[in-house]
């Protein structure tokens, strides 16, 4: 069973950010599947216990991704393949609203879409601290408040 909670971001951020979430879930050894289907959402989740274990093309079974602890996920147009988990998860994740990551942090979506990228391939070393900030924290209120200020900090 997956447990999720979600807040609001602050009212600056209202028009970019659709919610900030929390997920957990224990896929007790088994490998579990995620199609990724279609989706107008970006987002950006923070891992951190295990991480996607990887992401397969599930018509020729190549290894699209292997799992990274924050990674940003496009628009997707189509389906992209198959994201399989396997261990205890916890983490959070900023939600976009439809453009609200390209008019906070001025990269185009047509870059990301159908795509997955590593957090440190988009974001200098402030994302990586942001991840300590957020995994050293004990609820979500304290998590939303990290997510705020890093992302204000683009406006």
């Amino acid at each position: 069973m997956i447990t999720t909670s979600e807040i609001a971001p602050s009212p600056a951020l209202a028009p970019f950010v659709h919610c900030y979430a929390y997920r957990e879930f224990d896929t007790n050894g088994f490998d579990v599947i995620k199609p990724w289907h279609a989706s107008h959402e970006m987002y950006i989740p923070f891992f951190f216990k295990a991480v996607p274990v990887k992401l397969v093309d599930s018509e020729t079974g190549k290894i699209l991704k292997t799992g990274k602890n924050c990674g940003v996920v496009g628009i997707s147009s189509q389906y992209n393949g198959d994201m399989i988990f396997n261990g205890l998860y916890s983490f959070f994740q900023i939600i976009f609203k439809p453009n609200g990551f390209t008019k906070i942090f001025k990269i185009s979506s047509s870059e990301i879409i159908d795509k997955i990228v590593w957090g440190d391939e988009i974001f200098d070393s402030g994302i990586e601290l942001l991840h300590e900030q957020l995994a050293a924290v004990s609820s979500l209120s304290e998590m939303a408040d990290l997510a705020n200020a890093y992302l204000e900090y683009f406006l």
